[in-house]
């Protein structure tokens, strides 16, 4: 769904009921998202072309909403997001990089690296820091450890190969266990 640059806010529960909508697409360079809005089960992606971006914490809560949308704002920095949904607008970040704005890419990474202990749960965003190398060896082994405890495999494989190419075994712990 594509709302037009008229419209700058959403109040209430614009989209409830709205369980088949995947999308959203605002245009306007200023954008209002109170609570509630989204309640959907199957949104997937909620995209800003505007530089300024207000989304309430709960924007995405509701009776059905149950997932957790990738949020890409290439002209808006990370800071126009409230903190729970920043690892989000991080996702969306490393899924649309290309598009985003210099100035603003450079506030992604900063946070992203900022907060590279929360953040490597979400695959997307540990491809991004593996490719980019944002992952000390010191850390590795931990995230290992973490990734095999709460049997998320293709986490572990995904760090397992980036410490086999990127640091001696030296410089790692190995004693994880799956």
């Amino acid at each position: 769904m594509k709302l037009p640059r008229r419209v700058e806010a959403l109040r209430g529960k614009a989209f409830l009921g709205c369980g088949r909508l995947r999308e959203a697409e605002f245009f306007a360079a200023a954008m209002i998202l109170e609570a509630h809005i989204f309640d959907s089960p199957a949104l997937r992606q909620v995209r800003f072309a505007g530089e300024k971006v207000y989304v309430s914490p709960k924007a995405f809560e509701g009776e059905t909403c149950q997932a957790e949308p990738v949020l890409a704002a290439p002209k808006a920095p990370i800071s126009e997001f409230p903190a729970a949904l920043k690892p989000l607008a991080a996702e969306g970040f490393v899924k649309y990089r290309e598009e985003y704005e210099p100035e603003a890419a450079a506030f992604y990474v900063k946070y992203i690296r900022s907060q590279r202990k929360k953040l490597w749960m979400y695959p997307d965003i540990l491809r991004f820091m593996l490719e980019e190398k944002y992952i000390p060896a010191g850390e590795v082994s931990d995230f290992v450890d973490e990734a095999a405890r709460q049997q998320k495999t293709e986490l572990a494989a995904m760090l397992l190969e980036y410490r086999n190419k990127n640091f001696p075994r030296s410089e790692t712990n190995t004693g994880f266990k799956m």
